[in-house]
């Protein structure tokens, strides 16, 4: 989403997303969730119910964001293809405010995140579906716990994503890294 509001909000996104909104946002998001988490204490039935009422809703906003995301891309790349043979060279003005070799090495790694995304949280929303309107047999219940292993696998790959495909990322965990187990002369 943060990335869609950013594209649709151009230079007004950093008027709009203060650092007070989103450590609110962040806040309420891990309260929340925790809130969730411990409704299955109480009530499994109960967790069930909200679990399904929040993740279908979740991986449609999260596939429309993507996808919004890679329509732009390709709108820009063909204009700048269309303008290329116009205007055989940008003025520095507009090379300094979009780059897109840059966006392109963004969009992909998007393109990953997002694939991975669908890969670890749908067989578990399709098996959440399929265990609500039949009996859950042994087989079916083995098939839901390693749905479940890749949800959490996913929280936990998801730095490794980011960390592969981005470099900005990757360079900050190595002087991150060093700074932690560098040892003092």
């Amino acid at each position: 989403m943060d990335r869609v509001i950013a594209i649709q909000l151009r230079t007004r996104y950093c008027q709009c997303a203060t650092l007070k909104k989103i450590y609110s946002l962040t806040a309420f998001i891990w309260i929340l969730s925790l809130v969730i988490s411990c409704v299955w204490i109480w009530n499994v039935t109960l967790h069930q119910i909200i679990k399904n009422v929040f993740l279908f809703p979740c991986i449609v906003v999260a596939s429309i964001s993507y996808i919004r995301v890679f329509m732009v891309f390709m709108m820009v790349r063909r204009h700048q293809v269309g303008s290329a043979n116009i205007q055989p060279q940008m003025n520095s003005e507009n090379t300094r405010f979009f780059h897109l070799g840059k966006y392109k090495r963004f969009v992909t790694s998007a393109v990953y995140v997002f694939c991975f995304f669908l890969l670890c949280y749908l067989p578990y929303s399709c098996l959440s579906i399929i265990t609500r309107t039949s009996e859950r047999g042994s087989t079916l219940s083995l098939c839901v716990d390693v749905a479940a292993l890749l949800v959490f696998a996913n929280s936990s790959l998801n730095p490794v994503l980011y960390c592969w495909r981005i470099p900005e990322i990757r360079q900050i965990i190595k002087e991150t890294f060093g700074k932690l187990f560098c040892k003092k002369s």
